[in-house]
């Protein structure tokens, strides 16, 4: 008789050292801001437990085997049609688009510089074609998916729920990381790691691909795409250290679980005016002494010291190309790093022929927005495909084509995201993408807002629905709202505003209802799904057009949602 063995049993974690509840101290601002200790914000505080997880992600990821990269001694001394430097999303798409027009194609990466997650066992990297809140997502999905308490509430230690979370996020990860190499392998995609760097007298063609055993191969490529990334901007002054004080990215390597919701604390209008590290002693908390924003003493009875066994500053990012050599190529940058390039997203190198897409043009940091610049590239470089339609005159449509400016982006074209691709634009362009936020809940928005109508002079007005008000929201997620933003003269709906669970999702039927230039009237003549959080648009549409009965049912949606809790509380 067959038998089948059990599977085997999740990796044992590392055993780690037992601390109290701690509090983590976290520093957040636009991205790009220039701060330095005396200017840095203080956002909050809250309790968890620091976990030291890293080998038990070694552990768990030691089991995936993706197909090696091709040694860079392989392809030294070859001619490419494209060299793609960076595998991240922006790269990877952006490599498979060029291997439709041409052959070729090769994409170059350097995942131990850039902190990617690695598969220690095998050193293939894990994180690649995935964006750089790749593990955060699946940290996020993971503790919306599995019930802490509940397996707490079963009896298992600490470290056993903390390795169900650390094993989910490394499958995630791991399976985006195999689905990358199918598609690079299947499009024909030679896919090398290496940190790559532009020759000192090869002009902009030459490039030179130092491996992890510091061997130097050389290459050359017809064309060439910078699509590096960023890395977390770090103020001076703070003394990042990776053990007690973290940027975006090294909070990585020390996962948190356990997170109370119960003990965040805001602290608002502070700053960070002097960090006090105990040396030789991690048990020690650190200890951060507080003034005002700008400078000066906080008001009286406000918190002037904070302890906490970490500190993490997320004050934005900056382009990752300090280590390209990117004078050689005669390409310049900006004071942050990133990469001058024109409409075409061409650099300013000596022979044109290189470009840029993503982070390494600055902001707006977005992986959806980076992916776009970097077809808009491959397009540049090697054209578009004609689409031209029966009835249409060909020479017309080329004109039309054909600009000094560089592609134009029209909307209802797959993959493009505003009139032109250059991070101004984009930056300037409120209808060029549409802007996420993976919080819990999540809060997302496209258009434009109430302020951005009155200073434009539109006379606008605004619809509301709850979570509550639809029968999915008030029963699976009752906590959150849509808003829609509307020109009262035509009706014609100018924005979208969601805050609550799949805002994220949402949000891109509210951006064709604004490329669409659909009105209210439009939203109410739908028809919608019953069950389904859509439709909170109609919600919102019949507030538009009754505000005392929408004010009505919204509080009476309130009480409803309210007596719910409580009824919930007693029993």
């Amino acid at each position: 008789m067959a038998t089948t063995s059990a599977p085997p049993p999740p990796p044992p974690i590392a055993r780690r050292r037992r601390l109290l509840p701690a509090r983590l101290a976290v520093v957040a601002a636009a991205s790009f801001a220039v701060a330095s200790p005396s200017s840095v914000p203080v956002c909050g505080a809250f309790q968890l437990r620091p976990t030291q997880h890293r080998r038990a992600i070694r552990r768990s990821i030691r089991g995936a085997s993706l197909r090696a990269a091709t040694s860079p001694e392989d392809v030294s001394d070859r001619t490419f049609s494209l060299a793609v430097i960076g595998a991240g999303p922006v790269g990877v798409s952006a490599a498979l688009l060029a291997a439709r027009k041409t052959e070729n194609v090769i994409l170059i990466d350097a995942p131990r510089a850039s902190g990617a997650l690695m598969n220690e066992a095998t050193g293939e990297d894990l994180s690649l074609g995935g964006p750089t809140g790749l593990f955060s997502k699946a940290l996020r999905d993971a503790g919306k998916r599995i019930s802490v308490s509940s397996l707490k509430g079963m009896g298992l230690r600490d470290d056993s729920v903390w390795n169900e979370v650390v094993t989910s996020c490394v499958e995630l990860a791991s399976f985006n990381a195999r689905d990358t190499v199918r598609q690079l392998d299947y499009a024909g995609v030679t896919y090398v790691q290496g940190s790559a760097a532009f020759a000192d007298s090869g002009g902009s063609s030459s490039l030179f691909v130092t491996s992890d055993d510091n061997s130097i191969s050389t290459l050359s490529a017809d064309k060439i795409l910078i699509a590096t990334g960023s890395t977390p901007f770090r103020p001076g002054g703070i003394p990042f250290d990776g053990r007690r004080i973290f940027d975006s990215d090294s909070i990585n390597t020390l996962l948190v679980a356990d997170l109370a919701r119960s003990g965040i604390k805001i602290e608002r209008g502070a700053q960070v005016k002097k960090f006090h590290i105990p040396k030789g002693n991690d048990r020690a908390p650190v200890v951060l002494d507080l003034e005002a924003k700008g400078g000066g003493d906080r008001p009286t009875g406000a918190t002037t010291q904070i302890k906490c066994d970490i500190y993490l500053a997320a004050v934005g990012r900056k382009p990752n190309t300090a280590q390209l050599n990117l004078q050689a190529a005669g390409i310049r940058t900006d004071s942050y790093g990133g990469i001058e390039v024109d409409p075409a997203l061409r650099a300013t190198a000596r022979d044109g022929n290189v470009y840029a897409a993503g982070d390494v043009l600055g902001r707006p940091f977005l992986a959806s927005t980076g992916m776009a610049q970097g077809f808009a590239a491959v397009e540049s470089m090697f054209g578009k495909e004609s689409t031209v339609t029966a009835g249409e005159d060909e020479d017309e449509v080329d004109e039309e084509e054909e600009s000094s400016d560089g592609p134009a982006c029209k909307v209802g074209e797959l993959c493009m995201t505003g009139e032109k691709f250059d991070p101004k634009s984009l930056a300037s362009n409120p209808y060029a993408f549409p802007v996420g936020v993976w919080t819990s809940p999540e809060a997302a928005y496209y258009g434009l807002s109430m302020q951005q109508c009155r200073e434009m002079g539109i006379d606008a007005g605004e619809g509301v629905a709850l979570y509550a008000e639809c029968l999915r929201g008030l029963v699976f997620s009752p906590n959150g709202l849509l808003k829609l933003v509307f020109n009262k003269e035509n009706g014609q709906i100018m924005g979208v505003h969601i805050c609550g669970d799949d805002a994220c999702e949402l949000i891109h039927y509210g951006m064709e209802l604004v490329k669409a230039e659909r009105t209210i009237d439009d939203v109410l003549s739908n028809l919608y799904s019953a069950v389904t959080f859509h439709e909170m648009y109609r919600i919102a549409a019949m507030a538009a057009v009754d505000e005392v009965g929408a004010r009505k049912r919204r509080a009476a949606a309130g009480r409803a949602l309210t007596a719910r809790y409580r009824g919930s509380a007693q029993e």
